[in-house]
Formats: C-alpha cells, sequence, structure tokens
C-alpha cells in the first residue's frame, strides 16, 4: 500500500511540472518583453498568451520607430507604416520536462517564432517568393540555464521588370552553456545580388561569430565579429571593398571596470569617387576604465530620450548628472590603438593616441555635466602622426580653398603653407612625407615640444 501511494504521489508530482514551468515560462517571457521595452527604437507588446498543461501558444507584436522623411518615396514610406505599425509574430511553446520537438529530449522549454499568417505583407511574400516560412527561430531551453537557439531566413529569388534579387538565406545559431553563464554565436548571412537597370550589387556571404561569458555580451565579457571577403557596386558610380572585418572585444580590467575595444579593417576599397586604391587600412579604438554598473545605469537612465522629448533631461538631469560624475571618478580614456589609411603606396595616415581624463583633478565630478569647461585641466592626451604629402596637401587645399578669391594660386599658396609649418616646427619632414607630436597636459597645448598658445 505504501509503494503504491508513493508511486502516486511521484505521479502527481511529474505531472504537475509542466504546469510549473509553464506558469515559470510565461512570467519570463513577459520578463523578456519588458526589458526590450526598454531599449529604444523599438517596442513589444503581448498580444495573446494561451498557456495550456503542456504548451502554450501566442502572438507578439514589435514595431520600430522608422520616420520616413518628405524625400522618401512610395515603397520606403510603405516600409516605414509597416514597421510603425509592427510586425505580428506567431510563437509556440512545449513545457518540459519531456521535449518532443525538433527531438525527444528533456529540457525546460521550446519555443518556435514564426511571422503571423494573419499579416498581408507575410501572405504576398510567400507567394510572390514561393516559400513555406519567411522566418523561423527556434529557442531550446535546457535544465539549469543552459539552452540554444537558432534563426533562420530562408532564400529569396525574386525577378520584375528587368530588375532581380537573390538572396541565400540567413543562419544565426547561439548556445549558452555553464549554467547560462557562457556563450556562443555562430552565423551566416549567404550572398546577395542585386540587378537592375544600370546598376548591379554584389555582396560575398557576411560571418557572425562571437563568445564570452556572463550570458549578457556588453555586460559581460567577450568578443564579436563580422566579416565580409568582398562588396561591389557597378553602375554610374562604382565602388569595390575586400577584407571587410568589424570586431568588437569587451573585457575587465577591475572588479567593476571595463575596457571596450572596436577594430574596423580592409583590404582593399576603390571608387570612381576616389583617385587612387585604398589598402590595408584599419581603426582600432579602446575606451578603457568604463564602470560597468554605472554606465549599464546610464543606458537605462536615457531609455527614451529623444530631440522631441526636451522636457526629458529637465526630469533626469539630477540622476544624469550623478551617473556621469561616477563614469568620470574612473578616469576614463579613449586610446587610438591604431588608424591607418593607406592610398595607393602612401602612407597617407598613421595615427596613435590617447585621450584621458585625470580624475584625480576633478573637485566634483557631479558638476561636470553643468559646466564642462572644468574638464580642461583634467585632460591628458597625446598623439604620434605620420602624413603623406598628398595629405598635407588635401587638407590643407580644402582650408586655402574656402579663404581664397576665385582664380588664386591654390596650389602655390598651400606649397607655401606647407613650407612655413615645417619652418615653424609644426610639421617635421622625413622621407615619407610628415609627422607630428602632440599633446595636450595641465591645459597646456605642445606640438614637436613646442607650446602652442590656446584661445582658453
Amino acid at each position: 500500500m505504501r509503494k503504491i501511494i508513493v508511486l502516486a504521489a511521484l505521479i502527481v508530482a511529474f505531472s504537475s511540472i509542466p504546469l510549473f514551468v509553464g506558469y515559470k515560462i510565461q512570467n519570463g517571457f513577459e520578463q523578456q518583453i519588458a526589458s526590450l521595452n526598454r531599449l529604444p527604437g523599438y517596442s513589444a507588446e503581448i498580444l495573446e498568451y494561451n498557456r495550456g498543461l503542456f504548451s502554450a501558444t501566442g502572438k507578439i507584436n514589435i514595431s520600430f520607430a522608422m520616420a520616413p522623411d518628405s524625400q522618401s518615396n512610395a515603397a520606403h514610406k510603405a516600409i516605414a507604416t509597416t514597421l510603425n505599425d509592427g510586425i505580428k509574430m506567431d510563437f509556440n511553446a512545449q513545457h518540459g520536462p519531456l521535449l518532443f520537438e525538433p527531438n525527444l529530449s528533456v529540457g525546460l522549454a521550446h519555443f518556435t517564432l514564426t511571422f503571423s499568417e494573419d499579416q498581408v505583407f507575410t501572405q504576398q511574400i510567400k507567394h510572390e517568393l514561393d516559400i513555406e516560412q519567411v522566418f523561423v527561430a527556434h529557442l531550446n531551453m535546457k535544465l539549469g540555464g543552459n539552452g540554444h537557439a537558432s534563426v533562420n531566413v530562408a532564400p529569396i529569388e525574386a525577378n520584375e521588370d528587368n530588375q532581380s534579387l537573390s538572396f541565400g538565406g540567413l543562419n544565426i545559431e547561439y548556445a549558452l552553456g555553464n549554467y547560462g553563464e557562457r556563450y556562443t554565436l555562430e552565423g551566416r548571412i549567404q550572398p546577395l545580388k542585386i540587378l537592375g537597370e544600370g546598376f548591379e550589387v554584389n555582396s560575398s556571404p557576411i560571418l557572425l561569430s562571437g563568445n564570452g561569458e556572463g550570458g549578457d555580451f556588453f555586460w559581460g565579457t567577450g568578443k564579436a565579429s563580422v566579416t565580409m571577403d568582398s562588396f561591389s557596386i557597378e553602375g554610374p558610380s562604382s565602388l569595390k571593398a575586400t577584407g571587410l572585418a568589424l570586431k568588437l572585444g569587451v573585457s575587465r580590467s577591475g572588479d567593476d571596470l571595463m575596457d571596450i575595444n572596436y577594430t574596423f579593417s580592409l583590404d582593399t576599397l576603390s571608387s570612381s569617387a576616389i583617385s587612387g586604391k585604398v589598402n590595408d587600412s584599419v581603426l582600432n579604438i579602446t575606451l578603457a576604465n568604463i564602470k560597468q554598473s554605472t554606465l549599464k545605469a546610464l543606458s537605462e537612465a536615457t531609455n527614451g530620450f529623444s530631440p522631441d522629448t526636451a522636457p526629458f533631461l529637465a526630469e533626469k538631469q539630477a540622476e544624469l548628472q550623478s551617473l556621469t560624475g561616477e563614469i568620470l571618478a574612473e578616469s576614463p580614456k579613449m586610446i587610438i590603438e591604431h588608424l591607418a589609411f593607406n592610398l595607393d603606396e602612401d602612407t597617407f595616415l598613421d595615427l596613435k593616441g590617447e585621450l584621458g581624463i585625470n580624475a584625480d583633478l576633478i573637485s566634483d565630478p557631479s558638476a561636470v555635466m553643468g559646466n564642462p569647461y572644468m574638464l580642461i585641466p583634467t585632460i591628458d592626451s597625446h598623439m604620434n602622426a605620420r602624413f603623406s604629402k598628398s595629405f598635407v596637401t588635401i587638407m590643407l587645399s580644402q582650408y586655402m580653398g574656402s579663404q581664397m578669391e576665385a582664380g588664386a594660386d591654390q596650389a602655390q599658396k598651400t606649397n607655401d603653407m606647407i613650407e612655413q609649418f615645417v619652418q615653424s616646427g609644426f610639421l617635421i619632414k622625413y622621407s615619407g612625407g610628415y609627422k607630428m607630436e602632440a599633446s595636450f597636459r595641465a591645459a597646456q597645448f605642445m606640438i614637436n615640444g613646442k607650446a602652442m598658445p590656446l584661445p582658453l
């Protein structure tokens, strides 16, 4: 008898697990929607949530803040209207602990998300492109916080009136491990080709990659990259780029301090608008000593801000001043690890430098937002740069052109000004062009070891 009672209790307990999981999933889902609504630019709303014992279905609406200008054509205005009204998505959730899709497994829940069938544009796309689903996302939540998600967009082929579009589709895989504290991301956006009257656009596959710890990239640590072998536009104006890469890294420099690194690079760039060929160019910048908790609070405090909400600043002024002061108190700095721009065989521009704040010299960090001039004595910066002659000539020609009357001998005067800069020590001439070393410390501006007066 006791065995029967124990067995019955186990059956009741096990059968009640999906009900408990269902409540937890709905609560977590609502929290995620609330989190999305705290981010600027779009909003999400749960239109329906039908929870059952072993599964749930529902519908959400995601809208984007799009404001087409008066110059937008009819197609752009139609797209903006659709995004403003929102895109409806259907979801289906299975409750664990036993999951039957995509295969039999043990887990917390499995979600499937697709474009809603009751939208006109969904039906139009499926009909015109002859595809089953435009967009499908799966999320498999394991016990203990681990999980796996995938996002897929179907390949697209379209032809109309001597115009065609070919897109190979998209696939992104995201996984959480170590109880939700470690993540990896891999994705591939397939080639794109657009043909029109007198123009052609081609893009090689775009590869996405990321990994890190903390469960949340920006508030954890990790690395991410987006790379593309080639991109080209042919037509009245032409452009071709190869070896494009954008990389982002977040690392810890203290208990609550982080460094954020951005790197953009390309192998070659040629265009009908550029005289010459850009090659081996890079922009590598690090934002260092950033207080993570304060940056997160600042991000949340400024949610909802736009130029059209002027009262926002007045309402949040005290909070923003306090948060800005907390960030400045850590002596943040921006480091230009390397800025290189090479044109043909010239080192057109090569620069390294640093711009920082010495917090020890700020009497009241929270007052800086109201009086930015307080920062001037605290700035500590330096720069080393090399320029080709063509770079200096172009920069000075632009300046001289705005100052000279029509018909003046601009080229000669530009060369004369370059020579004056060399004679005064503002530029140092060397075999590859010109170079400069500059610094700003204790409100003193130095160029190549010489003090330069500033109108402060």
